[in-house]
Parts: structure tokens; sequence; C-alpha cells
């Protein structure tokens, strides 16, 4: 079963926490890894604009996350979730901003607190 944290758990947890909306579509990267629960995954990144910082650096107003896309994609019960944005909606504005917890990575990228 995959944990479910809490908002003041993810809070603490984070370096970075901010409400932003992606800028274009995510990107693949060269990185692959086995993800518990999933199996193959490859590395992705997608580039957000920051609408407001409500913990850490309040001079970022961009960023890019890094996360993971299965590489084979399947259905499966009580797996982990692996997150995805879609940049633009059908009137060609960004379609979503998101409530994000987000930590330093290595390489000095971010990663979502929750794993």
């Amino acid at each position: 079963m995959v944990p479910i944290l809490d908002y003041r758990t993810q809070f603490d947890n984070s370096d970075f926490v901010v409400i932003a909306t992606p800028l274009a579509d995510t990107t693949d990267t060269s990185e692959h890894s086995l993800v518990p629960g999933i199996g193959e995954a490859v590395g992705v990144e997608t580039p957000f604009r920051v609408s407001v910082v409500l913990k850490g650096d309040v001079n970022v107003r961009s960023f890019t996350l890094y996360h993971y896309r299965e590489a084979s994609p399947a259905i499966m019960a009580n797996g982990p979730f692996l997150v995805s944005f879609t940049p633009f909606g059908e009137s060609g504005k960004p379609a979503h901003s998101y409530l994000m917890f987000l930590k330093w990575g290595v390489g000095g990228r971010f990663e979502p607190t929750g794993g």
C-alpha cells in the first residue's frame, strides 16, 4: 500500500513549497530506474512557472521538476501514482496550477517530497 502523507508532514519535509503552473510538455531524460510497485520508469523533466512561494526561496520564478513516468504503462491495484502534467488547455491557456511539496534532489533538481 502507498502511504498518504498529510499536508503538515509534506510541508515539514519539503525544501520548497509552491503553487506553480507547467510551462511546457514534459521531456524524457536518458535516465531509467526501477520504481517499487511500478517496474521500469523513465526520468522526465517538466518546467514550471511559480505563482507563489509558501516555503523556500521567494525569488525563484521558475524551476524544473524531475519525476518519473512508466516505461510501459499498465493498470495496477494499490501501486504508486506517478504524476503527469498538461501544460495547456483547449484555449491554449495554462490548464492547471498545482500545490507542490518539493525537495532538492541529486544535481540540484527539484523532486516531489512524497517520493
